[in-house]
């Protein structure tokens, strides 16, 4: 038989009380035990310490409890717990949602399947706070789509979180000798850069799973939600498409982009393939140019033409239809300050 991994769940709480007591109830349900559980409490002031007291005497397993002096919020906190693991692998847990029983087996066995993987999520249900199924997956929600999923499949998992997120951190596990970086920088989401540094650095070592391991509650005071965007998504004409000004998109992306290269240079995390490196540098340059539209049609005609030659509009917007757009009605109405 394979060998197992040992495994460590890090779980950060804050005033958690309400739904606590369901998620810790799935961990003591699982078909395949953790080795160890350590909670980072956020000085909760309700009555969390004491569900996490209990659950550490009534444990079949090591449970260790730290409280923080100061708040540290959910990122790094999350950092602290998950510089405490000692585990192979480490599975990250909120406070709010419930584990269907096979997941940590059922991770594991991937792991154990290929020892080249260093990260593996999972898709999820997406329920109300009596954990009554609304529908609709995480991955639906997230926008992981057949084409994404084929990316990564191809092994261009950073091409996908590069523009966007689709790792959720209570569907993730990941080889704690994977994450060459033990902190994470301001202004980010934990699970966004962990799931960025592992692609940058292993190429091929990401895989999802589509079995929805775990039902992500909605509840009104997540810190990050799951909204149904099929249902949000209204009717509209092609040409209020077209005619809608979407520069500050463009800005958003450029921002995040400029916040990748910078934080991946403050980090000394080097993206291992080369045409990889390339794709990246090549959206970054698009951003960068499309920042410089304006109310002036020469100027547009200008970065329109040299986005549509380079075929840059085909390969990081929608073509034809966003070069119109920009040429015509993505105007910059205020002025970017670098």
């Amino acid at each position: 038989m394979d060998k197992l991994f040992t495994i460590s769940i890090a779980l950060v709480t804050y005033n958690g009380g309400k739904f606590l007591e369901d998620q810790l109830k799935s961990i003591l349900n699982q078909s395949r035990l953790p080795n160890e559980v350590v909670i980072c409490d956020d000085r909760s002031s309700d009555g969390t310490i004491q569900i996490l007291e209990k659950f550490a005497k009534t444990a079949p397993f090591d449970v260790r409890i730290f409280i923080n002096e100061k708040n540290l919020g959910s990122t790094k906190n999350f950092e602290k717990c998950i510089n405490l693991c000692h585990g192979d692998l480490i599975f990250l847990s909120d406070q709010d949602d419930y584990w269907l029983e096979g997941k940590l087996q059922r991770i594991e066995q991937e792991f154990l399947r290929n020892p080249y993987l260093k990260l593996v999520f999972t898709n999820g249900n997406v329920v109300d706070k009596e954990l009554g199924l609304l529908g609709y997956t995480l991955f639906e929600s997230l926008g992981f789509d057949k084409r994404k999923m084929k990316k990564i499949n191809q092994n261009k998992e950073f091409d996908v979180l590069m523009s966007r997120d689709v790792i959720t951190g209570c569907t993730m596990a990941f080889k704690k000798n994977a994450l060459k970086v033990n902190r994470f920088p301001e202004g980010w989401i934990h699970d966004a850069w962990i799931g960025l540094v592992i692609a940058a650095i292993y190429p091929g070592s990401i895989k999802y799973l589509n079995d929805p391991l775990i039902y992500y509650r909605q509840h009104g005071s997540n810190q990050v939600g799951a909204l149904n965007w099929s249902k949000l998504k209204t009717k509209q004409s092609l040409l209020s498409y077209i005619k809608k000004n979407q520069f500050d998109q463009i800005e958003k992306a450029y921002r995040n982009l400029q916040n990748i290269k910078n934080n991946m240079s403050t980090f000394k995390i080097v993206i291992q393939d080369k045409a990889t490196q390339k794709r990246f540098n090549k959206l970054c340059l698009h951003y960068e140019n499309r920042m410089k539209l304006n109310r002036n049609i020469i100027n547009n005609l200008n970065i329109t033409f040299t986005e549509f030659i380079t075929f840059r509009y085909f390969k990081f917007a929608r073509g034809a239809l966003t070069l119109f757009r920009d040429l015509f009605f993505n105007r910059k109405v205020k002025s970017i300050h670098h």
